[in-house]
C-alpha cells in the first residue's frame, strides 16, 4: 500500500521513483538530492523492496517531514519487481529512477521537465558522472545533443545504438537511471522484463523503448551521479547456470523488440556483439566450466601456455583473464598492474600501480594488456614501452578471436 494517498492528492508531471533496499547507510545524501529539485512540478516515490536494516523506517520519516513524497512498502522482490511498482502506483506523465545509492543535481529535474514541455518527447537521455570514492569523471557520449524525431532516430542512432567496450566511447548507456521516460512507453517495455534477472536488466528496458519512441532528445549534462560501491541493489548476484538463463532471456526480451523492422538484421548483429563484449566474455569464469571458455579469456596472440606474464587490468575483463589463467594455469602471473591499484588493494586484489613501480620483475616472458578500450589499450603500451618494456613483449587482446561466432556460441544464448 502506498502511503499518503489521501493525504497528498496531487498528480505531478514527474515522479522520481526511488527502489530503496537495506540502503540506510546512503539515503541521507540520496534523499537531500532529491529534496533539494529546484522544480515544483515533481513528486518523490520511495518504494521499499522489503529492508530489514532501518531503511524502511528512514523512508517513513522522510514522507513525514517532505511535501510530495510517498512511501511504498512491497515484500522482497528485487530492483525489477520494485521498479515495476513504482511505475504502476505513479500518477505522473512523465517517470524518472534514482538508485537508492545515487544522487542527483538540483536542477535535473527542471531542465529535463523544460525539455519535454518544450520538444513533447517520450524520451530524455541525460548524462551521468561516475562517483568512486574521492575522484569523479562524467561518463561521455558520442550522439549530439538535440531533439530526435524519428526519421534521425533511425538514421542516426540506430547504426551505433549497441555500444561494445572495443570502441572508444558509448552511444547510449543501458542504465535507467539518468533518463527521462514517458510512463506508458517505459511501462510497456518493463513489464516485459522478468523480475529474477540480476544483472542487466536494463538493457531489457533502454534498448526497446529507443527502438520504439517516436522521438528523444540528447541532453548529456552529467546530472546523474552514479556512486559505485558494492552494497549496491544492481550488485546481487546469481550463480552461472541462473546467470546464463538471464542473459538468454535478456537476449530473447531486446531481440523480439527488434523483429519486423527495417534494421532487424543490422541490430541484432550488434546485440550480439554488445552482450558478448559487455556481459559474457568478462564475466565467463562464472558462466562457463573449466576450459570451455579459455579460448575467448586467453586471446593474445604467440602467448604459449605457461609463460610468465605480467597483467596490466583489473577492471571486469581484466579480473576475469586472472581467474581464467590462475586457475588453468595458461600462464604464470608475476605481477598484477593497473592504474586503479590503490582502490583496489582497499578491496582485497594484490595489484600494483605503473607510479608504485620500483622495479621489474627479473623474469617474465609478455606483459598481457587486458583492456577493451581501444584508446586505453594503446595509450597503455606507450606508457608501458616509456617504463623500459620492449616492445615485442607487449600483447593486447585479439579481438577478431574474442568477439568470433565461435566465442558467441560457446555461451548458448540462442537456443
Amino acid at each position: 500500500m502506498v502511503k499518503g494517498d489521501s493525504a497528498k492528492p496531487w498528480d505531478p508531471k514527474i515522479e522520481i521513483i526511488v527502489p530503496v533496499y537495506n540502503a540506510r547507510s546512503s539515503l541521507s545524501t540520496c534523499f537531500s538530492s532529491l529534496q533539494n529539485q529546484v522544480c515544483q512540478d515533481v513528486s518523490i516515490l520511495l518504494v521499499d523492496d522489503g529492508s530489514t536494516d532501518g531503511s524502511a523506517e528512514l523512508c517513513d520519516a522522510f514522507e513525514a517531514r517532505t511535501e510530495h513524497v510517498r512511501v511504498l512498502h512491497v515484500p522482497h522482490g528485487g530492483l525489477v519487481a520494485a521498479r515495476k511498482a513504482g511505475v504502476r502506483a505513479s500518477r505522473a506523465e512523465y517517470v524518472m529512477f534514482v538508485d537508492a545509492d545515487d544522487w542527483i543535481e538540483p536542477d535535473m529535474c527542471q531542465r529535463m521537465l523544460e525539455i519535454v514541455m518544450a520538444m513533447g518527447a517520450d524520451l530524455v537521455l541525460g548524462g551521468h558522472t561516475k562517483d568512486e570514492g574521492k575522484h569523479s569523471a562524467p561518463q561521455l557520449c558520442c550522439l549530439a545533443d538535440g531533439f530526435y524525431d524519428r526519421a534521425r532516430i533511425e538514421q542516426e542512432i540506430f547504426p551505433i545504438l549497441f555500444h561494445d567496450d572495443f570502441e572508444d566511447v558509448w552511444s547510449i548507456y543501458p542504465y535507467l537511471c539518468g533518463k527521462l521516460f514517458r510512463r506508458s512507453l517505459l511501462m510497456t517495455w518493463l513489464e516485459h522484463v522478468d523480475d529474477n534477472i540480476r544483472l542487466g536488466e536494463d538493457v531489457c528496458v533502454t534498448f526497446p523503448c529507443i527502438v520504439h519512441c517516436c522521438s528523444l532528445v540528447v541532453a548529456w549534462h552529467p546530472w546523474y551521479h552514479y556512486v559505485q560501491h558494492a552494497s549496491s541493489m544492481s550488485h546481487e548476484r546469481q550463480d552461472g547456470a541462473a546467470s546464463l538463463a538471464s542473459y538468454r532471456r535478456i537476449f530473447q526480451i531486446v531481440r523480439a523488440s527488434m523483429q519486423g523492422l527495417p534494421q532487424e538484421a543490422e541490430l541484432l548483429r550488434q546485440l550480439r556483439r554488445y552482450l558478448l563484449t559487455t556481459i559474457l566474455l568478462p564475466r565467463s569464469p562464472e558462466l562457463l566450466d573449466g576450459w570451455r571458455g579459455m579460448s575467448m579469456l586467453f586471446p593474445f596472440q604467440d602467448v604459449p601456455v605457461g609463460s610468465r606474464v605480467i597483467l596490466y587490468g583489473a577492471g571486469i575483463f581484466g579480473m576475469a583473464c586472472y581467474r581464467a589463467m590462475t586457475s588453468s594455469r595458461a600462464a604464470e602471473v608475476v605481477l598484477w598492474l593497473d592504474a586503479r591499484a590503490v582502490s583496489l588493494r582497499q578491496q582485497g586484489w594484490k595489484v600494483c600501480s605503473l607510479s608504485e613501480m620500483e622495479a621489474w620483475p627479473t623474469s617474465y616472458d609478455f606483459v598481457l594488456v587486458a583492456l577493451l578500450k581501444t584508446s586505453t589499450a594503446s595509450r597503455v603500451c606507450c606508457d608501458l614501452v616509456a617504463a623500459g618494456v620492449p616492445e615485442d613483449k607487449i600483447r593486447c587482446l585479439d579481438k577478431m578471436k574474442a568477439t568470433s561466432d565461435a566465442s558467441w556460441k560457446l555461451f548458448q544464448i540462442e537456443v
